[in-house]
C-alpha cells in the first residue's frame, strides 16, 4: 500500500513541474497594469505545456479604451511569458467600423499589435454614429 501511495505521489510531482493538461472551454484572462481588463482568450479545448498553450476553436476578445475587437480562428499557441498568440490559420478581426480577414497571425497583447501574414482583405465602414445631440426642452 505504501509503495503504491509512494508511486502516485511521485506521479502527481512529476505532472505539476511538466504544468500540462488539457481543458475543454479554455479561457485566459489578461489585464494591463491599471488592473482594467485587457483581453479574454476562449477555446472550445486546448492543452498547456509549461509556458505555451495550443488552443482550438479560438474566439479572442481584445479591449482597448472604449472600443472592443473579436478575434476568431481554428486554432492559435498563446504564450503565457511573452503573452504572445500566433497561428497560420485563417483570421478573421471584428472591430468597430472594420472587419479583417487574412491567414496567419501574430499578436503581442502587451503592445496591442495584431500582424497578419498574408491574404490581408480590410472592410473599413464608418463605425455607427454615437447621439450627440443635447437634448432640449420644446414646449
Amino acid at each position: 500500500m505504501n509503495k503504491i501511495l509512494i508511486f502516485l505521489l511521485f506521479i502527481f510531482t512529476i505532472s505539476a513541474q511538466d504544468s500540462s493538461f488539457s481543458a475543454k472551454g479554455f479561457k485566459v484572462v489578461e489585464y494591463n497594469k491599471e488592473g482594467k481588463l485587457s483581453s479574454i482568450l476562449r477555446g472550445n479545448n486546448g492543452s498547456r505545456f509549461g509556458k505555451e498553450a495550443n488552443i482550438n476553436g479560438v474566439h479572442f476578445e481584445i479591449f482597448n479604451k472604449d472600443s472592443k475587437m473579436d478575434l476568431t480562428t481554428p486554432k492559435c499557441t498563446y504564450n503565457f511569458e511573452t503573452k504572445m498568440c500566433s497561428s497560420k490559420e485563417p483570421v478573421k478581426v471584428v472591430g468597430d467600423g472594420v472587419k479583417i480577414t487574412g491567414v496567419g497571425f501574430d499578436i503581442d497583447n502587451q503592445s496591442k499589435k495584431i500582424f497578419i501574414r498574408s491574404k490581408v482583405k480590410v472592410v473599413w465602414k464608418q463605425p455607427a454614429q454615437k447621439d450627440t445631440k443635447s437634448s432640449k426642452d420644446t414646449k
